[in-house]
């Protein structure tokens, strides 16, 4: 699962969110380990396009 926020703030709130309240405790049942989270705080846009890949018209 990758998501990715605005800021800190953006997060929190998705979290806060009845949708993800809900998901948390269905995603304890699927799960085979605790899962690992990567957290980055980024200036700026972190995002930058993929060299490789180009869609077909």
């Amino acid at each position: 699962m990758v998501e990715v926020f605005a800021d800190s703030a953006a997060g929190d709130a998705h979290v806060a969110t009845q949708h993800a309240q809900e998901f948390f405790p269905f995603m304890s049942t699927v799960v085979a380990e605790k899962p690992r989270i990567n957290y980055q705080n980024l200036d700026g846009d972190a995002w930058s396009e993929m060299a490789e890949v180009t869609p077909v018209d």
